[in-house]
């Protein structure tokens, strides 16, 4: 479960500098996650459409490019508000940039194993791209300032959004204002939400912070989870807790290798501490932190992968975490199993599910397969996880990724679950050549499981929320199609 696959592409080392840039992020960590930006000021009367939208984990994210008319815009001018009674308020949110190349502008930047060089043109130059006072930055804008380009993108979460308000331009003052709805795909429902441009003096962000970042102890915190990482072995979750109740014993990876050249085969085994790599940066927001590990694997003198990207991300509820899978030659065959031990853990019962999901055979296609989806979740009166391996849609028909779970029965433990739970990964002979990247989806609650929760993690990786965008709130009956 919250075990192997949290660690497969997670780096350590020593961190010979951490550069943090200031950003579009507010900045107070204290519990209050939004407040009225006028307050008493209440316009029932004003507000057309009543929120339905009942999604708790999910984000909300939106490319600049649906966002034409705010391009351009610097990002300090931005603010994000919901109406709720009448009355606007402000919600947390990020901007997270990325460059010409697609690529993530990070703002704290770790120099260990950067190759540096210098061009005369830009000045310092490593393979992160291009760095400014020591940062990377956005190429595509002008010296010294952050604009909202067509590939950055906006994050906030579906549980802040609001009621819809036709009164919003006058309500909120602004210069430039676009309406946000999010449409749930399953049950129909809506939220709202305005994002607000103001080229001066624009009222104060929300105080409010879902996420924390703390690069030199290695931790990343969320109101309900906590993650702590090793800094010995590149692939090793050192502490995992749920409302501050540690609920890991240890964890572990194991794997096989296949080789073939010719006639000859070879397997090679592995585990975590054939894992090596680096965190290459990372972007600490409110709403979202994203890490980005450069990770290969090596095992004696037979076998080292090439480098691999692994970008991971980290929400209030849940964590998407990947797991990377090299199928290059001479590599025929993988086999990787991600376990932690629970034993002793504060979790008394675990229960596997599975349901048939409906896949594209082709991107773009409207020719459909269905593919099994097992799930697993660990559940305890502290809290609970639900977890799914989600494969890349190149390998699905190649590839499996199933729960293990093994029942630990030494009559020395205490009460609990007593097992060791997780994923067995497998691709074989057929799967195409690459590096593929598998997620591990984790929602994680303070609230014991029950039948039907998984429906929530489902929802959040196969039913993902829809928006439809418009310059100005408006009650008109024909809109344009969600995307």
């Amino acid at each position: 479960m919250l075990f192997g696959t949290l660690l497969c592409c997670t780096c350590t080392g020593i961190i010979l500098s951490i550069v943090i840039m200031p950003r579009l992020y507010t900045i107070l960590l204290i519990p209050c996650l939004s407040f009225p930006l006028l307050c008493g000021n209440a316009f029932p009367d004003a507000t057309t459409e009543t929120k339905t939208l009942g999604r708790f984990a999910d984000p909300v994210t939106i490319d600049g490019l649906h966002m034409p008319p705010l391009n351009g815009k610097n990002l300090s001018g931005f603010r994000l508000f919901t109406f709720r009674g009448g009355v606007p308020v402000s919600i947390p949110f990020q901007i997270d940039q990325r460059d010409s190349r697609g690529d993530w502008v990070w703002d704290t930047v770790y120099t260990h194993n950067l190759q540096m060089t210098y061009d005369e043109d830009v000045g310092v130059v490593n393979r992160l791209g291009k760095l400014h006072h020591g940062l990377t930055y956005d190429d595509q804008d002008p010296p010294d300032q952050e604009l909202l380009d067509g590939n950055d993108v906006l994050v906030f979460m579906a549980r802040d959004t609001g009621d819809r308000n036709i009164r919003a331009n006058q309500l909120l003052n602004t210069d430039m204002l676009q309406e946000i709805e999010v449409l749930d795909p399953v049950s129909g429902g809506q939220g709202w939400a305005y994002i607000a441009h103001y080229e001066t003096a624009p009222p104060p962000p929300s105080p409010g912070r879902y996420m924390r970042y703390l690069p030199e102890e290695r931790q990343i915190i969320s109101p309900v989870y906590e993650f702590t990482y090793s800094e010995d072995h590149v692939a090793l979750l050192k502490d995992l807790a749920i409302d501050g109740i540690p609920i890991l014993d240890r964890v572990n990876i194991q794997g096989d290798v296949e080789l073939k050249v010719g006639f000859i085969n070879k397997n090679l085994h592995f585990n975590e501490e054939d894992i090596h790599g680096h965190v290459e940066g990372c972007i600490a927001g409110p709403v979202r932190i994203i890490k980005r590990n450069i990770a290969h694997l090596k095992v004696g003198k037979l076998l080292r992968t090439p480098e691999v990207s692994c970008d991971h991300f980290y929400y209030p509820s849940h964590a998407e975490v990947p797991v990377c899978l090299s199928m290059r030659f001479p590599v025929v065959s993988t086999s990787m199993r991600l376990t932690a031990d629970y034993r002793n853990s504060p979790f008394y019962r675990v229960v596997i599910g599975s349901g048939r999901q409906h896949h594209a055979t082709t991107a773009g296609s409207a020719a459909t397969q269905q593919v099994d989806q097992n799930w697993i979740a660990l559940d305890g009166a502290t809290g609970s996880v639900i977890s799914l391996v989600t494969l890349p849609q190149e390998i699905e028909l190649f590839a499996r990724a199933s729960p293990y779970l093994h029942q630990i029965t030494d009559q020395d433990t205490d009460s609990g679950c007593n097992c060791v739970a997780g994923f067995q990964i497998h691709a074989g002979e057929d799967c195409p050549p690459g590096e593929h990247t598998l997620y591990g989806t984790y929602l994680i609650s303070t609230q014991p499981f029950e039948s039907g929760n998984e429906n929530e993690l489902l929802d959040l990786i196969y039913r993902k929320l829809l928006f439809r965008i418009e310059s100005s709130p408006a009650p008109a009956p024909d809109r344009p199609p969600a995307h």
